[in-house]
């Protein structure tokens, strides 16, 4: 079967809303998470087309390495890819979330609990960002899941944002100890900085912009400059301000792991921005109608 259009709406009957759902060029990251989930412009909804999510989902599932938590996630993903299929069972898929998503939780933290900053040899911090990825898909889903089984009602649940910020909080962590590590004394070592590498060095300095966002340490990109410049310079640590941090490669193996933990952040803030979308719709009609327009898909298709 294949689609008559990439562009295809619906208009119901009871309201004249028109229904449009994009299906080409499905915008996801390299965890899967879209940009949006519904987006609602006067007398048009926009939603993205979750059907090929999910089949994303169900593809990278063969390739998860989440020791412990592969069979938590094959039943979130052999759930939801039911409901793709059948157009039934999305209980299942809200079900499987809110039963497995503490277990996620309590094994990042166990992770991050046991985190090797030092990045020693054969160091198994990879684990982390494998677990956090297929988090992300959990996640999803239960932002997903909910909005369809619960509709309107939906807009009352808050647990969601718990777990999301949890989440965040947990990798801002790490991502902070790696950027500017700490001495016993737990202050600050800037002269161990990544971030002086874009400062002071060749790296990228537009990198400090979009990391210092997910540092709680600082307000903005100016607070973060200024305290590497007083520390650095400041305190005599060295005149010629090119001698007095540690040298990082990007290639090195801490640069790309906090790369990694940025898409991840970023990701999570994007969930957090599709619950916002969901919770600023006002019109509970909007609900039934996407999932109307879910069910109805199939008079948009031919042989």
């Amino acid at each position: 079967m294949t689609n008559t259009s990439e562009e295809l709406m619906l208009r119901d009957k009871s309201t004249g809303r028109w229904i449009k759902r994009v299906d080409e060029d499905v915008n996801l990251s390299k965890n899967l998470v879209p940009d949006t989930l519904i987006t609602v412009n006067n007398n048009i909804i926009n939603y993205t087309d979750t059907n090929r999510i999910i089949e994303k989902i169900v593809e990278v599932r063969k390739t998860s390495r989440i020791v412990f938590l592969e069979d938590k996630f094959n039943k979130v993903v052999d759930s939801l890819d039911n409901y793709r299929a059948y157009n039934v069972g999305i209980e299942k898929v809200f079900n499987a979330c809110e039963e497995h998503s503490s277990e996620f939780d309590n094994r990042i933290r166990s992770i991050i609990g046991e985190f090797d900053y030092g990045f020693g040899y054969k160091n198994d911090n990879e684990h982390l960002l494998n677990v956090s990825s297929t988090y992300l898909k959990v996640l999803f889903s239960y932002i997903y899941s909910s909005f369809i089984l619960h509709k309107d009602k939906v807009k009352n649940e808050t647990v969601i944002y718990t777990k999301l910020e949890s989440f965040k909080s947990y990798l801002q962590e790490v991502i902070e100890r790696i950027l500017i590590p700490t001495r016993f004394s737990h202050e600050l070592d800037y002269r161990n900085s990544i971030y002086s590498n874009m400062i002071y060095g060749d790296m990228d300095i537009d990198n400090v912009r979009s990391l210092v966002k997910f540092d709680r340490r600082f307000s903005d990109e100016l607070d973060l400059i200024k305290s590497h410049t007083k520390t650095l310079v400041g305190n005599d640590y060295c005149s010629d301000i090119s001698g007095s941090f540690m040298r990082y490669s990007e290639y090195d193996e801490k640069i790309k792991y906090v790369s990694g933990l940025y898409i991840l952040l970023c990701d999570i803030d994007n969930l957090i921005k599709i619950r916002q979308e969901i919770h600023s719709i006002t019109d509970k009609t909007i609900f039934i109608e996407y999932e109307a327009n879910l069910n109805n898909k199939a008079l948009h298709t031919e042989k």
